[in-house]
């Protein structure tokens, strides 16, 4: 026996059929005239409108036969349903299909049988209206178009209007239902507890990683596809619903056929008959993932910046500490060589204070967009000495070889025009991990310049160490912000971790690719990134900054307005200024600043921005009503790129940010005075405690020369180079002598000391 074969839109045709709710309903005088007359047109012993279910035929009407229904898989009614023509066999016992058929060998004897299907518009075949004999018999063209007929029949009265319009409401709802779970990624699934049956709806399949046809969905089929650690909590969770009416509510996964996982919500509540047993369960399934793998990197970030937070107290209060009990220690030391080496603790925290601010800056800049390159002609030669300086006693201090390599060397004395600060910046970031993560060997930056055109070039960077190096693992982690590749390094070497993160970015930024890594564990590690390159225009040479270095031998000429409320600000400042040789006056707030400049006449006015009275932004406009030509310098612990714009927008001429270094004041201050070079005094002394000192003191004036004995002046004296001359006993105290009387001591005390 064959069995009948399942038509290809089956899971449709069921619901079409379930739907109609005819299954298992009550005779209908309507189909029983039908199957009536089609009894006595062809003069057959049994005549049925049958509706295929999932597993019987169900008989709505029947003329001839007393069972209601029969297995599907036993039925004609079954096969007749896979075409849309009438499916007749003349006889049964000859034909392969059904010659086995208990239908044909049992007591119903069929030998003959004919089906129409009943094909509703959306193509679903219902069922069929049948005429069976128990004796070989073949239709006539005509009964065969009396049997389509009569079938037609069959189907109008099942499409009758109201059951057309409800059925046609009940499929726009079902779209709807459909399109919504689909956007939504949301599906139901339906338990008839007490049958076992399940229903479910396309979007279940899906979310289950199956296409719908592909699903055979049940209870276990269901609990199967729930990840093994979950599996128990779900199973607990309708238990509760079914057995104490706890509200089914669960988050839990599940894994796809290909072994991905994927996160589910459920949601939904059991019903129950008049015997408040439970009769079925509905629950509404959505995903999650996408919510769940958030919150996971959310939690993730958190933690990350949690761990950066309290890096970045430990880091902040490593100098700190060092800045607040140094400052402690010197206000109580006496000894001049022990406050010196407490101040220089002092300056050294303070940088590297400043050093970590900067950096959250920088990240925070980049982060907001609101970072902006400063474009500047600049030449390789000069960025090789500058790394070079900075670097190379570093190296050597922890016992390692440092070097510059500049390819091509007739190239690098090509003007270029870039952000050199911002290039700088990244490799002095990329040398100064170099030198920290390396005890032995080496560290080498090579700078190779490729022009291609008039006016383009590419610069190609490469640090490389002989350092600790990384795994695959903690390279992956280095340029993500508040992570850093290995905790414990970093709780060894100190750091933010945003240092590679910022660099990044900024050779981004300035137009390269990712910064590339090469690193094997404890083979070492080469870091390498390239950049495009403008070669300058004859115009932009002229424009050429040569390094600015500042040495005691020079000195500043001028009177300068230092404007500042703060008064420690103020003695900063104004120490710092006195020692590059100019003369200060203070005014406390911006008022005071333009009446001062209103009587008196300054070659640069120092001005704070947030004051009381009157701020900085305000003054300056006010002195630019009558005195357009005086330079004006923000001196402003706002160091952003706006704030500087801010700055020139109000008509001051420069910016220079808080902290104050000495070397970036005098660097701005010489762009608008003039040089002057200090008068050189020579010391004769022996060793004294106090020459130390009195040297220190001498240099804010002085270029200093110290010698032991009389001969030894008089030697420099001729070289026609010293101003002045001190002589100092054992005591430290000082006399100043003319270079003629010091010659006359040298005449009676030839080499001898004082």
């Amino acid at each position: 026996m064959q069995k009948p074969p399942i038509p290809h839109n089956e899971q449709s045709r069921l619901q079409a059929l379930k739907s109609l709710n005819l299954l298992d309903s009550k005779p209908d005088q309507a189909y029983d005239r039908l199957t009536r007359l089609t009894k006595q047109c062809f003069g057959v012993p049994i005549a049925l409108v049958s509706l295929i279910d999932a597993e019987r035929q169900w008989f709505k009407s029947r003329q001839g036969l007393d069972a209601c229904e029969t297995p599907r898989d036993i039925s004609f009614c079954a096969h007749a349903i896979n075409q849309r023509e009438i499916f007749e066999v003349s006889d049964a016992t000859q034909d392969p299909r059904f010659a086995d058929n208990p239908l044909v060998s049992g007591e119903a004897h069929i030998r003959f049988y004919a089906g129409a299907p009943l094909i509703t518009h959306e193509g679903y075949a219902l069922g069929t209206l049948c005429i069976v004999d128990t004796q070989p018999r073949k239709l006539s063209q005509q009964e065969r178009d009396t049997l389509r007929d009569l079938a037609d029949a069959v189907l109008a009265e099942i499409e009758s209007i109201e059951v057309k319009k409800a059925f046609l409401d009940y499929q726009n709802i079902q779209e709807r239902l459909r399109l919504g779970q689909i956007y939504a990624n949301i599906g139901t699934w339906e338990w008839n507890i007490q049958s076992g049956d399940f229903f479910f709806t396309e979007q279940i399949a899906s979310l289950l990683g199956y296409g719908y046809a592909e699903l055979a969905f049940s209870y276990d089929s269901f609990l199967a596809a729930i990840h093994p650690d979950d599996r128990q909590a779900v199973v607990d969770a309708i238990n509760a619903c079914v057995e104490q009416s706890v509200p089914y509510d669960i988050e839990h996964r599940i894994i796809w056929p290909d072994g991905t996982v994927r996160w589910l919500l459920e949601r939904g509540d059991v019903k129950r008959d008049a015997d408040s047993k439970p009769s079925k369960m509905l629950v509404v399934v959505q995903d999650i993932t996408d919510i769940q793998l958030a919150k996971q990197e959310a939690e993730r970030a958190n933690r990350a910046k949690s761990e950066f937070l309290a890096n970045m107290s430990h880091e902040i209060r490593t100098p700190m500490n060092g800045i607040i009990g140094m400052s402690e220690l010197g206000l109580n030391e006496t000894d001049p060589h022990k406050m010196h080496h407490q101040l220089k603790r002092i300056n050294q925290s303070g940088r590297l204070l400043l050093g970590i601010i900067n950096d959250i800056l920088d990240f925070s800049k980049i982060e907001a967009g609101k970072l902006e390159l400063d474009q500047q002609p600049f030449q390789l030669t000069h960025l090789k000495n500058e790394l070079t300086d900075l670097f190379y006693s570093l190296a050597q201090e922890k016992g390692l070889t440092f070097s510059v390599q500049l390819d091509y060397e007739n190239n690098c004395m090509t003007c270029l025009y870039g952000d050199i600060l911002r290039l700088r910046q990244v490799l002095t970031n990329l040398i100064g991990n170099a030198i920290k993560f390396t005890e032995q060997g080496e560290v080498r930056l090579t700078i190779r310049l490729d022009i291609q055109g008039d006016n383009q070039a590419w610069l190609y960077f490469e640090v490389v160490d002989s350092g600790i190096g990384m795994t695959t693992e903690q390279q992956q982690k280095l340029f993500s912000a508040f992570t850093q590749a290995d905790a414990s390094i970093t709780r060894k070497h100190g750091g933010t971790g945003l240092g590679l993160v910022i660099s990044d970015r900024l050779v981004k930024l300035m137009g390269g690719d990712d910064i590339e890594i090469k690193s094997q564990l404890n083979q070492g590690s080469s870091f390498s990134f390239s950049l495009p390159m403008k070669v300058c225009t004859a115009e932009q040479k002229t424009h050429l900054n040569t390094p600015l270095k500042h040495t005691e031998s020079t000195q500043l000429e001028g009177r300068v307005l230092l404007v500042e409320d703060n008064e420690i600000n103020q003695e900063v400042a104004a120490s710092m200024l006195a020692y590059l040789g100019l003369s200060v006056e203070i005014a406390d707030h911006g008022q005071i600043a333009v009446e001062k400049v209103q009587q008196q006449n300054y070659d640069v006015i120092l001005m704070d921005i947030q004051m009381p009275v009157m701020d900085g932004y305000q003054a300056c406009r006010a002195i630019r009503q009558f005195n357009t030509t005086t330079p004006i310098i923000a001196l402003s612990a706002a160091a952003m790129i706006e704030d500087k714009n801010k700055a020139l927008a109000a008509g001051m001429n420069d910016h220079l940010a808080k902290p104050i270094i000495p070397h970036d004041l005098y660097k701005v201050l010489s762009e608008y005075l003039k040089e002057k070079v200090k008068p050189v005094l020579l010391i004769v002394c022996q060793n004294t405690p106090k020459l130390k000192t009195l040297v220190q003191q001498a240099k804010a004036d002085y270029q200093v020369r110290v010698v032991t004995n009389l001969a030894q002046a008089k030697r420099l004296i001729e070289t026609g180079t010293i101003d002045q001359a001190w002589l100092v006993n054992e005591d430290g105290q000082k006399y100043s002598v003319l270079k003629d009387n010091l010659d006359e001591l040298v005449q009676t005390q030839s080499n001898s000391s004082i």
